[in-house]
């Protein structure tokens, strides 16, 4: 987090979602983090998340929205009644770069439709998506994009493929990817995906609110795995050890044995595991007798992605994750819209095209200084900002495992 004394209020970019009625909070998405995400440990954000400022201060009440944004004039509510600035070029042109062939089809049309109902919802007139193929040649992908007028890109999705369009296009065009690999940020390319890291030293530092001094850790051997032990490591909590598994039943049995035979000198259990093979680990808890009722189980935010509450030794357990309060009315419209429901990180691809539209609206350029400015905007999933490092800033909530589904017990932050 770069320290700052402005405490001025977020730009708005989504005002209208607090004018529509809401919905039950949904995720279906499921990916596999091998090839979502692939981080090296050696890169831990520079931020201040070990030890973050009180998060109950600048609270905003439900059903509100921060006051003045960063300029002088408020976003109109629906964008229509704005003309568009004097200088502003008549259409901005920003690149979409997604998987729309191949396996992985499925998941760009939902990030497209994002996308393109945050343009349709702002009304902005002057500003046009240029969707782009990545499922071949990313990087032919990105300079086509380029050749047709694209002074931004958002995306890709994967990191192998965000690599290639980095390369490609070598800081000429600021690249807003939808990946959470933390190693790609940086000349030009900001990484707009989750971050692991913040949420487990967000969840590391609400589970200190708890008296929670001292965890074990239960990691599966991944990339995702030692980022989140790289984390509590830097949180500043102690670990009395950690049990590393595989997705084999045995490995899982071994661990989870390992960790209960711990359960008299620990308080609270770092579970950052998501998936089928969550779905194992939570097993072997049941067999032996090891829930969030007598041990705190503490996620991150692949817990966000799927039902939690159908694993009861969850139940109780919490993580870190953006409130889903607006992210749930825009499931409810997204559905409507066009007839299923989104793909979980689709609120990326709305997020960062809504940023976008609204830049392109006040006809300000896709520079390093507006990209990253300190006091960050607002979205459906919360306040967020780009840093100069290349990576996203996010406020994030505490979220609490429940019999019905999730209940929020500690607020994201209003401002930075």
């Amino acid at each position: 987090m770069r320290s700052t004394n402005m405490r001025s209020p977020l730009l708005i970019i989504s005002l209208f979602l607090l004018m529509l009625s809401g919905c039950n909070t949904a995720s279906n998405m499921t990916h596999e983090v091998s090839s979502w995400f692939k981080t090296d440990t050696s890169r831990i954000p520079k931020t201040n998340y070990a030890q973050p400022r009180e998060v109950t201060q600048g609270m905003e009440s439900p059903g509100t929205s921060p006051t003045t944004p960063v300029t002088s004039e408020p976003l109109d509510t629906f964008g229509r009644n704005k003309m568009v600035p004097a200088g502003a070029p008549s259409v901005v042109r920003v690149g979409l770069l997604l998987p729309l062939t191949g396996k992985n089809a499925a998941l760009g049309k939902s990030f497209q439709d994002a996308a393109q109902m945050a343009v349709n919802d702002l009304s902005a007139d002057n500003f046009e998506l240029i969707p782009k193929d990545t499922n071949l040649l990313p990087g032919s992908a990105a300079r086509a994009a380029i050749d047709e007028g694209a002074q931004l890109i958002i995306g890709p999705i994967f990191s192998d493929a965000t690599a290639e369009v980095k390369t490609a296009v070598n800081g000429k065009v600021p690249v807003i990817t939808l990946s959470n690999d933390t190693t790609l940020g940086g000349n030009n390319t900001y990484v707009f995906g989750f971050n692991p890291t913040q949420q487990v030293l967000r969840a590391l530092q609400y589970a200190k609110t708890r008296n929670i001094q001292t965890i074990a850790i239960l990691a599966p051997i991944s990339v995702y795995g030692d980022i989140a032990i790289a984390a509590a490591n830097a949180s500043g909590i102690k670990i009395s050890n950690i049990e590393r598994y595989t997705s084999s039943k045995d490995s899982i049995k071994k661990a989870v044995a390992a960790i209960s035979a711990k359960r008299g000198e620990i308080q609270g259990i770092l579970l950052p595991d998501g998936g089928s093979t969550l779905a194992n680990v939570a097993t072997e808890l049941t067999t032996v007798a090891l829930s969030s009722h007598d041990i705190p189980i503490i996620g991150t935010g692949l817990w966000d992605e799927q039902d939690m509450h159908k694993y009861s030794v969850l139940v109780g357990g919490f993580y870190a994750a953006p409130d889903p309060a607006k992210r749930s009315r825009f499931i409810a419209r997204f559905q409507k819209a066009y007839g299923s429901k989104p793909v979980r990180l689709a609120s990326l691809a709305y997020d960062a095209t809504a940023m976008a539209a609204v830049l392109a609206k006040q006809g300000k350029s896709f520079d390093e200084q507006t990209l990253t400015n300190p006091n960050g905007f607002t979205g459906l999933d919360g306040i967020f900002r780009l840093n100069t490092d290349g990576l996203a800033e996010r406020g994030l909530a505490i979220l609490e495992v429940t019999i019905s589904g999730t209940r929020l017990i500690d607020a994201s932050p209003k401002q930075f």
